[in-house]
């Protein structure tokens, strides 16, 4: 066999390096870490950012600064929370993007984001969306169910719903009739990779009618990662 010459040995070399992750932005192919995720993520939801400022969010947040950035709507966006897998920023004055780094094993980090909006007497509504490591977007139903009414409430059979007035113990049809509209707020899990999510429809309905279903509300549902999809806790 004829030895390679070193002018061959170079050229394979090159096409090699081409050929890795890093040359290729994936972050060594299946890792990410919640710091290029801020930077680099392709949300329309981070479009009120532009890349530089992000950066510039992150330099002072490492020397103890909270940089109250401006954004494209001529407002102020900062950084709340930074951990090594997690991050909260506030967007606008009523709205938040969590960034979560999740670990998928085999497949490779996955990285989730929840925008919520809310406040005032805007319900919090939350919308979660998936990327992986290399920050294409992932078919969120594949690893996401969000939670329906249900899972916030339960209907005793000797006590469901009675208002103040003595009406009669409230229905699954009198609960869906009551929230026509249900609104959830998911939040994740600076700690661990739980997501939490809570009914907020009590902003938007009147008082008498929330009395009533007060007594029907189980609290908040929580998922857990099992390293390819989230699970809701039963």
């Amino acid at each position: 066999m004829r030895p390679i010459s070193l002018l061959a040995a170079i050229t394979v070399a090159w096409i090699l390096a081409l050929l890795t992750p890093e040359a290729s932005g994936a972050s060594r192919g299946d890792t990410i870490s919640v710091r290029r995720a801020f930077v680099e993520l392709p949300a329309t939801t981070l479009d009120l950012l532009p890349h530089d400022t992000r950066l510039d969010m992150l330099d002072y947040f490492d020397v103890d600064s909270i940089y109250r950035a401006p954004n494209t709507m001529d407002g102020r966006s900062w950084l709340e929370t930074v951990t090594q897998n997690y991050m909260k920023v506030v967007m606008t004055p009523v709205s938040t993007l969590e960034i979560k780094v999740l670990p998928g094993g085999k497949r490779g980090d996955t990285v989730m984001t929840v925008y919520t909006i809310g406040g005032g007497s805007q319900a919090a509504d939350s919308e979660v969306q998936f990327y992986d490591a290399a920050l294409r977007p992932l078919d969120t139903s594949k690893l996401f169910k969000p939670a329906v009414l249900s899972d916030f409430v339960e209907v005793p059979k000797d006590k469901a719903g009675k208002s103040t007035t003595g009406e009669a113990p409230l229905t699954k049809r009198d609960i869906e009739a009551l929230v026509p509209f249900p609104t959830v707020e998911y939040s994740a899990s600076p700690e661990n990779t739980s997501l939490t999510g809570r009914l907020t429809v009590g902003k938007y309905m009147d008082l008498e009618s929330y009395r009533r279903l007060e007594p029907c509300l189980t609290g908040p549902v929580t998922y857990r990662w099992d390293g390819t999809r989230f699970r809701l806790d039963k």
